[in-house]
């Protein structure tokens, strides 16, 4: 769980070390297309799921702040080919996909696929 993690964590981590994170992003934009199909859900290795407002909730939970956040975009034609596998989207409806998501996950990255997060412990 959560707790035993940070609480790892807080024991190994050095005072001035970084905390890189990749989570799959819940508001990512191709998930409106696969729903339940999408595959960043990814059951059962990924047992939390955050948007970026609830990514930044957990850190101040657990007494961190987010120094940094990237798009991950090779994740976004990932995710994607992924989730095709299990529906009905043609091969020429899965590429419009891709494009118009890596178009929003580029526009702004809360329609990122996934997300880096580079955070810190909070002095």
């Amino acid at each position: 769980n959560l707790d035993d993690f940070f609480m790892i964590l807080e024991k190994t981590l050095s005072i001035d070390g970084k905390l890189f994170i990749a989570v799959p992003n819940f508001d990512a934009y191709e998930k409106q297309y696969f729903d339940l199909d999408w595959a960043a859900y990814d059951l059962p290795r990924h047992l939390y799921h955050f948007d970026m407002r609830t990514f930044s909730k957990l850190m101040d939970k657990y007494n961190y702040r987010i120094v940094s956040k990237s798009r991950m975009l090779l994740d976004t034609i990932y995710i994607s080919i992924i989730s095709r596998k299990s529906t009905d989207i043609g091969f020429l409806r899965l590429l419009i996909i891709i494009f118009k998501s890596l178009l929003m996950s580029i526009y702004d990255i809360k329609y990122s696929s996934s997300i880096l997060y580079v955070c810190e412990k909070k002095n």
